[in-house]
């Protein structure tokens, strides 16, 4: 999207960091066009492990038989159980 700015800034934020004490949740429907919205969202996954983030906790899903709109709620329901849970130790 937008020339794939949001790779930009993910650079730029990254860059001088040792860590990011941060949950990130990403997920996108499988029946979703791959290059438009598989792809980039398995780069940004990627891109965010490549930093070596000791802290950073992060999961990335994609969602079988789902596309954009059907996606939302299993989207919501495991973001929430995902970003709100205890530590595991």
């Amino acid at each position: 999207w937008d020339g794939g700015v949001m790779f930009d800034r993910e650079r730029a934020f990254a860059a001088g960091r040792a860590d990011l004490d941060k949950r990130i949740f990403l997920s996108v429907g499988a029946m979703e066009p791959d290059s438009l919205m598989i792809q980039p969202t398995e780069k940004m996954a990627d891109a965010l492990r490549s930093h070596g983030f000791r802290v950073l906790t992060l999961e990335s899903v994609v969602f079988p038989d789902e596309y954009h709109g059907s996606v939302v709620p299993g989207a919501i329901s495991r973001a929430l159980r995902f970003l709100y849970s205890p530590p595991s130790p």
